[in-house]
Formats: C-alpha cells, sequence, structure tokens
C-alpha cells in the first residue's frame, strides 16, 4: 500500500545546522512527499536558508517547541508524519526504513529510534546515550507503559495525530513535547521502538542548561497529565487488551 510521507522539523535560529539536515532529508533512498521547515520565530536567516532548497517553510509566531511542533504536524499532508530536529542527520534509508516499518505493522500508531550524539567525543557520547537517551526510553516508556516517542527520529501515523491533536496541550511552553504527544497516545496504540534505526544528533543538547530545562519540562508534563495518565492506569489498559487478544 502507497503511503504519502511528510518530514516535519522545527526550527529557532537554526541557520548553521540546518543545511546538513536538509540535504540529509532531500538525499533519502526514498524521497519524502513533503518537507515541512517550522521557522519559530526565528531572529536570523532559518527561513532563507530553507528556501533556498525549496523546501515549505511555515513561520510559527509563538515561541516554543510544543507550538512549532503543532503548527508543522498539523499542516502537513503526509499519511504518515514523520520529525527530527534542524541539528539531526538523518541515514540515507530514514524514510525508507520508515516506510517499511509502518507497512508491516498497521496497528502501529508510530515508529521512533535512538540518536547518535556528534560534537563529542565517544566517551562522552556513549555515556549519554545510555544515562540520558536510554534512560528516557526506559523510565518514561515504563509511566506510559508504551515506548515514548523522540522527537529527533519519529514518524507518526495521520490517523493517530488525527485523535489526539484537539487534545494536546499545544500553546503551553512549558512541556516536554514528546513525552506530551506519547501520554496522548493510548497505550493499546503500541508505539514502536526501532534500536537500528539511529539518527546524528548535536551533543549541544548536553548542555547544562538545557539539561536542566528538559528534565523541569518533563516533570511539568508529568505533573498536568496526573491522575488521568497515571501509570498504573496505562499498565492495567494495556494489560487488558494484551489479555483479551490471549483468550481469542
Amino acid at each position: 500500500m502507497h503511503m504519502t510521507i511528510s518530514v516535519v522539523v522545527p526550527a529557532y535560529n537554526e541557520e548553521e545546522v540546518l543545511p546538513a539536515c536538509i540535504e540529509a532529508l532531500l538525499s533519502q533512498t526514498r524521497t519524502p512527499d513533503e518537507i515541512i521547515i517550522v521557522d519559530n520565530n526565528s531572529s536570523d536567516r532559518t527561513a532563507e536558508v530553507a528556501r533556498s532548497y525549496g523546501v515549505r517553510v511555515i513561520v510559527e509566531p509563538q515561541q516554543g517547541i510544543m507550538p512549532a511542533v503543532y503548527r508543522g504536524v498539523s499542516e502537513s499532508k503526509g499519511d504518515i508524519i514523520a520529525r527530527c530536529d534542524a541539528d539531526s542527520i538523518v541515514p540515507s534509508d530514514w524514510i525508507e526504513r520508515i516506510e517499511k516499518k509502518m507497512q508491516a505493522r498497521p496497528e502501529a500508531a508510530g515508529v521512533t529510534g535512538p540518536g547518535d550524539f556528534y560534537g563529542t567525543n565517544r566517551i562522552r557520547a556513549r555515556l549519554a546515550q545510555v544515562w540520558y537517551m536510554y534512560a528516557y526510553f526506559l523510565l518514561v516508556g515504563s509511566a506510559l507503559a508504551n515506548w515514548p516517542i523522540f522527537g529527533s527520529n519519529c514518524a507518526l501515523r495521520r490517523t493517530a495525530w488525527d485523535a489526539i491533536a484537539d487534545e494536546v496541550h499545544r500553546e503551553r511552553t512549558d512541556i516536554h513535547d514528546d513525552m506530551e504527544i506519547s501520554a496522548h497516545i493510548q497505550p493499546t496504540q503500541p508505539i514502536v521502538f526501532m534500536p537500528t534505526l539511529v539518527v546524528g544528533i548535536s551533543a549541544r543538547a548536553l548542555r547544562q542548561n538545557d539539561m536542566q530545562r528538559r528534565y523541569r519540562y518533563g516533570w511539568n508534563t508529568l505533573a498536568l497529565h496526573w491522575p488521568s495518565h497515571s501509570p498504573w492506569r496505562r499498565w492495567r489498559m494495556r494489560l487488558s487488551v494484551m489479555s483479551s487478544k490471549n483468550i481469542q
């Protein structure tokens, strides 16, 4: 079954790193049907750089990753909405592998994979991958009874997004966008984790101020969804569905 695929990239003052991201997307073995750069009120040449590559540019004036992501995903046209960040460098078969997995798993709401930090030494990169990235997948996944999406490397089915688009807190600028979207996807709709679907991500995410902000936004997101999306409620829902399938 043929699927159309959009790629959404939120960007704020990313003129330096954006070319590598767009060039990687334009060099895919399976060309995306649409590439959208969401210029989140940048004060540099982000929008100009994006337009020079002939991709679609949307300007979102409300500052914040959640408003930017929401605007880009909502205006995209694809059956599958892939997402990466402006400093993501995706492998050449990224779109192809996402499409194949989504075709093979029609029950899945989406897919996600990890990142490999560049711009730092390998030891620091590996430690960060374990203590930051995989800790995120395991801890948040345990809380949600489902794999959480990782915004630098993920894709959602259009139908899954349409089901939650009116529920997500689109105007909040103090929450973790990946966790926010993941929390609204029911644990009965699996997110598929693909450990070998790895993208390059900048080590600037490891700066102390950025890390503190991410943790703070993460706690804000958990508090926002408590207790309606508490772990025991989500696990009860998931286990109930799994049990009924086993009985059948």
